[in-house]
């Protein structure tokens, strides 16, 4: 199963099972450390199989888990910029309330309009297969 997790490159998996392995040791560390002769070959053969595969692909493997740990601090370092205080919802209107600017979604009928602070028309396209709406900030050249 160890080898089939690191030859999977699956990120996720590997993460999954640091994290089990550590709660592993913490409840079990006492039995561990009574059966250590039996705890080391086994520890051995993992680094092995995992050493044979990181240098069959070429120290992909080994890539694949240092960027995961990146990515992690990234995730845990990086402030949020989107500065959203408050989403509002009244009647045919939505407002996001940012900190430096607010907009307002306002629904009549079939149509949907967006609008600045100032109540000034913002274009924008909506992607129906994503779902999503794109503010058009700058004009579109063709």
């Amino acid at each position: 199963m160890f080898f089939s997790l690191i030859s999977s490159h699956s990120r996720a998996g590997i993460l999954g099972v640091i994290f089990s392995v550590i709660l592993f040791l913490i409840y079990k560390y006492k039995e561990i450390l009574r059966n250590i002769k039996f705890v080391v070959p086994i520890l051995i053969i993992y680094f092995l199989v995992y050493t044979f595969i990181n240098t069959l692909s070429s120290n992909y493997v080994g890539n694949k888990i240092e960027s995961l740990f990146t990515d992690i601090n990234k995730t845990i370092t990086t402030p949020n910029y989107n500065n959203l205080k408050e989403i509002k919802v009244k009647d045919n209107m939505i407002t996001l309330d940012f900190n430096k600017s607010t907009l307002n979604f306002i629904i009549n009928n079939s149509n949907i309009y967006v609008v600045d602070e100032n109540n000034k028309r913002i274009p924008f396209k909506f992607d129906s297969d994503k779902k999503n709406f794109y503010l058009i900030t700058q004009p579109i050249l063709n």
